[in-house]
């Protein structure tokens, strides 16, 4: 089976974009996150006001709360909670192609993140 029939099983029957209330913007930031620490690596590949897509090999499962520290291109560092929606891993030959990681919601209200985010809606 090539790898084109692998991805569209994969996403058999799944629109994201449908299920999401605010566009996501395609932005790659470094970030670290943990359960406690925010000690492991990762970068965003999409972000909204509400959410984002960090991309990293060490995904947590469905339903973990984690904390962000999320840098700006100004050096910033924005603090962020979100909880895990889905987790995304597979195997070597597919992560070229599919993106692995963590669909995050976030939780609280950051000002500054949204504002930030915000800067790039047009």
């Amino acid at each position: 089976m090539d790898n084109s029939v692998r991805i569209s099983r994969i996403y058999q029957g799944i629109n994201l974009q449908k299920k999401r209330s605010h566009k996501r913007i395609i932005k790659r930031l470094p970030l670290k996150f943990g359960i406690s620490a925010t000690n492991t690596i990762g970068f965003t590949s999409d972000v909204s006001p509400v959410g984002m897509f960090i991309r990293t090999n060490r995904g947590l499962p469905p339903e973990t709360h984690i904390n962000i520290a999320l840098e700006t291109p100004s050096g910033d560092i924005l603090h962020l909670e979100g909880i895990v929606k889905r987790t995304v891993k597979y195997s070597s030959h597919l992560g070229t192609i599919v993106k692995n990681g963590m669909g995050i919601e976030l939780r609280g209200s950051n000002s500054n993140y949204i504002e930030f985010v915000k800067n790039y809606y047009d």
